[in-house]
Parts: C-alpha cells; structure tokens; sequence
C-alpha cells in the first residue's frame, strides 16, 4: 500500500501536465499568431520555425527583409499551411517589422520572435500561456550583460522601469521575445510597437498587467551576425527610443498627454 500510495500522485501528477499541454495546443491552434522578423538569418531560422511548429500556433507571419536571395529562397520553400512571408528587398527601419506583423496578426495573442535566434518551444509556451492565463504583456526575464550594447541597455531599461515604478521588472521590457494580447496592443497602439520602450511605457501607464514568466536563454544565434545599423547608430536609437518613453511619462505626470 505504501509504495502504491506514492506513485499514485505521480501517474496523476504526469496525467495532469499532459491535460495542461493539450490544453496550451488546443489556445495555439485557436488563438496564437506569432510574428518573426527575418534579416540575414538562413543558418537558423529553420530551426527556430521547427520550433515554433511545435506550438501549433493558428499562424505564423514572417516579416523578411534585407535579405539575400538564398535565405528567401529557403523561407518560401517550406511548406506550411499556416505561415505568410512578407518579403521586403530592402532592410525596414529597426523595430518597424513589429507594426507591420501586427497589423496582419488575426489571433488574439502575439508571440514576437527574433528570427536570429533558436529558442525551444518549452520556453516559449509560458509567454504565450501567461497572456492566456489574465497578463495584458509577457515578458523574458533579466538578460546577461555581454558588451557595451548590453551594459548599455541596462541602464536605459532599469532606469525607466525605475521612472515606471516598476522595479520588479528590472531589465525587462518589450525586448524579443514577448507576447501580447491584441486588445493590449490596440489599448497601446500598434503604431507604437515600433517603438519598445515607448510601447512598454504606454503598457504600464494603462494599468495594464505586465509582468516578466523567466529568463529565456537564446540556445544559439547566427554566427558573425552582419548588424543593419553600426554600434553608434545603435546606441542612438537605443538612448533615442528609451527618451521618448521618458517624455511620454513626464507628460503623464504633467497631465499634457498626447498621443
């Protein structure tokens, strides 16, 4: 009796996890679409979309640009019934993918990805889930610092959770990935999305739930990645995007809102 008294929980404990994950399968297949933004990233975004196929997510809209022949190549071959490529010739201006795929998303809840990137799907699932489960915005956890961009946007991110009164959050913020729910994006503005910090600020002054499910460790990245944009130009748009949040606080504050 004992030994069987303490498997029991376990075979109800597994029973369990299986119902929830075809549950998470069941909301993916109804209400997920998931946004990934495609540059010069042919060594992985075949494995990440494998991934991402693994969510069973209603669609999956891929917003490429900047890219050479053969990555578009490999991504319009792929045979999938429930993805849409977007091919721009030209590279878009940073973030501005983010708009474009939401603008075209029909679920009710975004999961934005970095095609550079190879995340499991395992991770991936608590953003969405947590979106199902009452958050407005699901963030990754606190990154590891690794050079100056990082280091760097640290202090921009501690700094305007810290102006947010959001401390908690730390370094976390609309940084990839992330899910939304639609009517959080439509209570921000789409046309914001384009613009993380500013979008993460307008999220938080909304009262809308923002919280961080967990660090998410990127398992592997495009060797060598050619930047669109040189570490000054980054560096601006960084400082640029996080002042632009900043002023639309101190407009809250100053009751001169405008939108």
């Amino acid at each position: 009796m004992r030994h069987g008294n303490q498997r029991k929980p376990t075979r109800l404990a597994k029973k369990g996890a299986k119902r929830q994950q075809n549950q998470f399968l069941l909301d993916n297949l109804e209400r997920l679409s998931v946004i990934v933004e495609v540059s010069q990233d042919e060594k992985v975004i075949n494995q990440q979309l494998k991934q991402v196929e693994h969510l069973f997510p209603k669609e999956i809209i891929l917003i490429v640009h900047g890219s050479n022949p053969s990555t578009i190549d490999s991504i319009l071959s792929r045979e999938s019934a429930v993805t849409t490529a977007f091919v721009y010739p030209f590279s878009l201006g940073p973030d501005v993918w983010r708009s474009i795929g939401a603008r075209e998303a029909s679920g009710d809840v975004w999961l934005f990805l970095d095609g550079g990137n190879v995340i499991p799907a395992e991770e991936l699932q608590p953003l969405v889930s947590a979106c199902y489960y009452g958050l407005d915005v699901a963030l990754r956890g606190e990154q590891q610092v690794n050079g100056h961009l990082p280091a760097l946007a640290r202090a921009a991110r501690s700094y305007l959770n810290l102006l947010l009164d959001q401390t908690k959050l730390t370094t976390s913020t609309m940084d990839l990935p992330f899910a939304i729910t639609r009517a959080a994006a439509e209570r921000i503005g789409v046309r914001h999305l384009l613009i993380p910090p500013l979008a993460h600020a307008i999220a938080v002054k909304n009262r809308l739930r923002v919280e961080s499910t967990g660090a998410i460790q990127d398992q592997k990245r495009l060797p060598r990645r050619k930047q669109r944009i040189s570490w000054p130009q980054q560096r601006e748009l960084l400082l640029g995007d996080h002042l632009e949040a900043v002023r639309y606080v101190a407009s809250i504050e100053e009751g001169t809102e405008q939108r």
